[in-house]
């Protein structure tokens, strides 16, 4: 078994010819995932993760949070593996499943898929390697400068890692919007582990409970009926942005199924809006219950005090003058991060 440098540089040094040779993988779905950049001051290591939960972890143990490093695809056919070396503590990450093997090979530990690569190509995240550590012997940005800078100072230009479909950016810690403590909350709205059955969108993508905001069952008597529902947080100018996937319930649309005479219900729309200082910042009414599909969204929200998310007054509904179980909206909100 090789140690520290030695055992670094057999891997890397290995791999000269293998760079270039990604594995293909089948494409099932579209989202993006904000890639977050920590740096540890005692190791020297950079980490990168899109796991909203090990960043935070990190952070809690004394490694220093650097923002979004970039954006990358929540899935594409180039997968980014994470390898790690228990004898430096270091992490390495590669697109070339020759490198994955010959590190493997030498005794690094395969923690399997990091991220996937933009098969676009839109972001370059620049590869550098310093010969002269045995941790933090790699750094990947997307930014040229850095890289330029980290070159000048004797860091080896290795080109190109991989590819974001979007930069870095500065950015607050993130937190699950289930992990924020409201400061005003409707009967009628859930949020986080209040939610019950809301977990699955028609393409059986399941979403953490933890980020999820869901209406609640209530009754409405008319088709002309609107109840509104939201959900206020007190974010104090701390945030920059929040983002998350828009969807279609499943357990929503059973409901409806069983209760509806096709001929007397109608179709209403959906309204989802997020609100900052009472300014509206975002509204989407695209998704409907019979549609399919998820629909991202991302929302800048740098100098915002009070943020609000609305639903407003929709679903199956009969005519005026009959009642019917059903639920405000058919839409949730799912991983929603706000960072």
């Amino acid at each position: 078994m090789f140690h520290g440098k030695t055992f670094a540089l057999i891997c890397i040094a290995g791999l000269a010819l293998g760079l270039l040779m990604p594995v293909q993988v089948e494409a099932a779905s579209s989202g993006t995932v904000n890639m977050y950049r920590l740096y540890n001051p005692n190791s020297g290591e950079h980490f990168y993760t899109g796991d909203v939960d090990e960043t935070v972890t990190l952070t809690k143990i004394g490694w220093r949070f650097e923002g979004i490093g970039w954006v990358a695809p929540k899935i594409s056919s180039t997968p980014v593996y994470r390898l790690y070396n228990p004898n430096t503590g270091d992490h390495h990450y590669t697109t070339s499943s020759s490198e994955r093997q010959t590190c493997i090979r030498f005794g690094w530990e395969d923690e399997s898929i990091g991220w996937y690569s933009d098969d676009s190509q839109r972001i370059p995240l620049y590869r550098e390697y310093n010969p002269n550590v045995e941790t933090g012997t790699h750094n990947y940005t997307s930014n040229s400068g850095e890289h330029n800078y980290l070159v000048s100072l004797g860091w080896r230009d290795e080109n190109i890692g991989w590819y974001g479909i979007g930069e870095g950016r500065s950015s607050a810690i993130p937190r699950r919007l289930g992990d924020l403590e409201p400061i005003s909350q409707g009967d009628f709205i859930g949020v986080g582990t209040d939610i019950e059955n809301m977990d699955c969108d028609y393409d059986g993508n399941i979403y953490d409970i933890n980020t999820l905001i869901c209406p609640k069952e209530v009754m409405m008597s008319s088709a002309t009926s609107e109840r509104e529902v939201s959900v206020e947080y007190f974010l104090n100018q701390k945030y920059n942005n929040i983002s998350g996937t828009l969807y279609i319930p499943i357990s929503s649309a059973v409901i409806y199924e069983q209760d509806r005479d096709a001929d007397e219900y109608i179709q209403q729309s959906n309204l989802f809006e997020i609100y900052g200082d009472e300014r509206l910042l975002y509204s989407d009414s695209s998704l409907t219950l019979s549609g399919r599909g998820v629909k991202q969204f991302s929302v800048g929200v740098s100098g915002v005090k009070v943020l609000r998310i609305k639903m407003t007054g929709l679903g199956w509904q009969k005519d005026e003058n009959s009642w019917l179980r059903i639920r405000t909206a058919t839409l949730c909100a799912g991983d929603v991060i706000i960072s």
